[in-house]
């Protein structure tokens, strides 16, 4: 992976912090290591992130390990299939339990008031366990490790919540304390093979150009979106932001066509322009101005075409090939 690409997982680590509600203290740590990426820095940050209580930072480390793992061999398919189908297993048999309690909390004679807040929370516990076993095979599948890492690292440390040992409690059952504890064995079993797999993240030799310049105007987007909290600013940037976003994940999967990302930039730019008069500090709104510009530089570089059935594109867009020809590829 050379020092484009390394900087390309960098910009998604980024994007993850911004994106992520818990992750906004190490936003400053990644947009120095965006600028400059080393190695023995990216190493340093994603340690760090990885030892931290706070699972959207693992979440983000998990996304810079990308730059880290590119020795490690991928799993074999018959190996991560049957991980599947243990996982998908254990998902279910959990999610029974989280039956039984709403069965029981639907019973007011099984559960007294004083019970229900601690039933509803045990309750709580129980399907985010099931959900994110749930969500691990789902990205298991389409070979999302990053997110699939994300996933199992919510499903062991729900498992290991305050609300599952109070279930323990609350059934007053040596049986199903040690079905529970079982449960927890095999997602902590779960949890130390997925993460010992490598992160991975496609990232087409083409198209590498295109996106580190996408992703700079997206991450100082988000920047002045988190530093400014005027109604009107966040409003003209906000949607900008989210269609860059999704250009860039366009961009990244090798299956989709440039033509796509690039009508996402076509509105993100369009409707960044019509909201620029709304924007009151004039230094703020020449810088916008100016990204504006250059959004506008790699929507005339990148082939591009009108939606498919007339009528029915976005004018922001569809203006710009009234008066050209739409190229393709």
């Amino acid at each position: 992976m050379d020092e484009s690409e390394v900087k390309i997982v960098i910009g998604q680590a980024v994007g993850r912090a911004y994106y992520l509600d818990y992750a906004e203290r190490s936003i400053p740590i990644l947009q120095r290591l965006f600028e400059e990426p080393q190695t023995t820095a990216i190493e340093r940050v994603t340690s760090d992130l990885l030892g931290s209580d706070n699972l959207d930072e693992h979440s983000v480390a998990f996304m810079l390990q990308v730059a880290l793992q590119t020795d490690l061999p991928d799993p074999a398919p018959i190996a991560w299939r049957d991980l599947a189908l243990d996982i998908r297993e254990l998902e279910s048999t959990v999610a029974d339990y989280m039956y039984r309690l709403e069965r029981e909390m639907e019973d007011k004679n099984k559960v007294t008031d004083t019970e229900k807040a601690a039933v509803v929370d045990m309750h709580d516990a129980l399907r985010g366990w099931a959900n994110s076993l749930g969500s691990v095979v789902f990205h298991m599948r389409e070979g999302n490790w990053i997110d699939a890492k994300a996933e199992i690292d919510k499903a062991f440390y729900a498992s290991q919540s305050r609300a599952i040992d109070a279930l323990k409690i609350y059934y007053k059952d040596p049986l199903l304390a040690e079905v529970v504890n079982g449960f927890r064995d095999k997602t902590k079993q779960f949890h130390e093979t997925i993460l010992g797999y490598p992160s991975r993240m496609p990232i087409p030799k083409d198209r590498v150009k295109t996106i580190l310049e996408l992703q700079a105007i997206y991450l100082r987007l988000q920047q002045i979106y988190l530093n400014n909290r005027t109604p009107q600013v966040r409003q003209v940037i906000g949607y900008p932001i989210e269609k860059l976003g999704d250009a860039i994940h366009c961009l990244l999967q090798t299956s989709s066509r440039v033509e796509t990302a690039n009508y996402e930039i076509g509105l993100a730019v369009g409707n960044m322009r019509r909201g620029l008069p709304e924007i009151k500090d004039s230094a703020l709104r020449k810088e916008l101005v100016d990204l504006a510009d250059k959004l506008d530089v790699i929507f005339s570089s990148l082939p591009a075409k009108p939606w498919p059935m007339k009528g029915y594109g976005h004018p922001d867009v569809e203006s710009r090939f009234d008066s050209e020809p739409a190229t393709a590829t």
